[in-house]
């Protein structure tokens, strides 16, 4: 029988470091789950102020905000997410967030099946994985 994998956001050491030059006052961005042909799941604390400006990647992407509040933009739409709010964004779509709010924002992040190749160009010489499949 295969393990289920339990994740604790809190337990996780690694943090990506020198994020891409688009992403602006991340606290802190952790892979909770990174797994080859599986959804990255990340865990995002953005500062007051801070964000991600427009950009794209070849694989679906959900955001759901966990607290604080988030301003959105997919395409050319783009609206304030609070707690429990979810917005999806299609492969190649430009998109933007940004924290809203006047308290860090926590949000998580669920890329559609990627490859490690992507990982690795995305985050550059960053790239680290926080959580690995035992």
């Amino acid at each position: 029988m295969e393990k289920g994998i339990f994740i604790i956001p809190e337990h996780l050491d690694d943090q990506k470091k020198d994020l891409p030059s688009d992403h602006k006052n991340f606290e802190a961005v952790k892979d909770l789950l990174n797994i080859p042909n599986f959804p990255l799941i990340t865990w995002s604390v953005v500062s007051v102020g801070g964000g991600a400006e427009t950009h794209t990647h070849p694989h679906d992407l959900a955001y759901f905000i966990v607290s604080g509040c988030a301003k959105i933009r997919i395409g050319e739409e783009e609206h304030i997410l609070g707690p429990g709010c979810l917005a999806y964004v299609p492969p190649n779509v430009p998109h933007a967030n940004w924290n809203a709010g006047r308290e860090p924002c926590v949000v998580l992040g669920i890329h559609g099946p990627h490859d490690s190749e992507f990982d690795k160009t995305y985050y550059g010489d960053s790239y680290m994985v926080a959580f690995n499949k035992k």
